[in-house]
């Protein structure tokens, strides 16, 4: 099995120059086929239509991928494959990858845009979100560097009859740590397939190995069987490791909750829009020096589960680690969120 593959094949490349080709020859069919006009999906020509949410890059039994776009990197560069970011101890080697960047494409600017409008952002899956609201608690100004904040409930202290620890609560010192429970719902999922973390100690080692064929981070025979899962790693690489809360709409349904876990027990739920709301202020806060997908395998017949380590800095400077775990469910043919584990890489001192 080759380490750290690539998830974009040689293929998808040539499918990328085919699309550009065929745009320069019928640009409006083209756009219109990806998503709108670039007017209409930032809401200068039109703002009442909505942004596309790209869903069918991860729809389930898809003969191929459709051409995808990538953004460039943004300022949270990610590390070099191979090398292990300073003062981390890995204490065992893993096969893991990292997306490369992209150049962006005419198209891609097109389909990233999304439709302002008084209640937020809007996407054609029926997604809502939140126009973002200025910070004003003191509190709140370590967790929003940028002076807005997205999601409207959290809080600024912990107790357990009144809140939650957040999906992003292990970022320690980088995220606003505690949620409102009122704003959540406890009904754990009829099955569940994330991957459970193995600690020594107060020390978490990740997850277990899955090996041979039954890792898919060998992407070949993934791409033959589910090029949909495929695309949708690329979307959550996209999302939470280059901060792109846009590929997030392309993985989450409005009519679908998800589960929040932490070190592998059930907490809470989630509605798709909150969930997706606290991401976009979480990955404005963090800074990710890398996001490793480690293991990808099928947990059980239209379910996918997804899981590594983000690497981030904290504010002190130091090198810290969240082990992820992410659960893609085939939901009305497309792929979709539905489980949601982190893990800190040990215990908060």
């Amino acid at each position: 099995m080759e380490r750290r593959r690539n998830l974009k094949p040689i293929a998808g490349s040539i499918a990328i120059a085919a699309c550009v080709v065929a745009t320069v020859a019928l640009p409006a069919c083209a756009i219109a086929q990806r998503g709108g006009s670039r007017s209409a999906q930032s809401g200068r020509g039109n703002q009442g239509a909505p942004a596309h949410a790209r869903r069918e890059v991860v729809n389930t039994r898809s003969p191929a991928p459709a051409p995808r776009y990538v953004p460039p990197p943004t300022t949270r560069t990610l590390a070099a494959r191979g090398q292990a970011p300073r003062g981390l101890d890995v204490r065992k080697p893993v096969a893991s990858y990292a997306a490369p960047p992209a150049h962006e494409t005419p198209q891609g600017r097109a389909q990233r845009a999304f439709t302002r409008t008084p209640q937020g952002r809007k996407y054609d899956n029926g997604l809502q979100l939140r126009h973002g609201t200025p910070v004003q608690a003191s509190w709140q100004r370590r967790y929003f560097p940028r002076g807005r904040f997205h999601y409207p409930f959290y809080a600024p202290a912990y107790n357990s009859l009144t809140v939650f620890i957040s999906p992003f609560g292990f970022y320690f010192g980088v995220c606003a740590p505690y949620i409102l429970r009122a704003h959540c719902f406890v009904a754990p999922p009829a099955a569940v397939y994330i991957d459970v973390p193995i600690y020594s100690g107060d020390i978490c080692q990740g997850y277990a190995p899955v090996t041979g064929e039954d890792n898919y981070l060998n992407l070949d025979d993934l791409r033959a069987r589910e090029p949909g899962v495929a695309n949708a790693v690329d979307e959550l690489t996209e999302a939470f490791g280059r901060g792109d809360v846009d590929a997030l709409a392309a993985l989450v349904s409005p009519n679908v909750r998800i589960a929040i876990f932490e070190r592998g027990t059930y907490r809470y739920s989630m509605d798709a829009n909150d969930f997706t709301d606290m991401t976009r202020d979480a990955v404005q806060s963090i800074q990710t020096i890398a996001f490793d997908v480690t293991l990808i395998h099928e947990s059980a017949g239209g379910a996918y589960t997804i899981s590594g380590d983000n690497t981030y800095r904290d504010p002190n400077g130091n090198t810290r680690r969240v082990y992820f775990s992410y659960v893609l469910e085939d939901i009305d043919g497309v792929w979709t969120l539905t489980q949601v584990d982190t893990a800190p890489d040990y215990g908060q001192p």
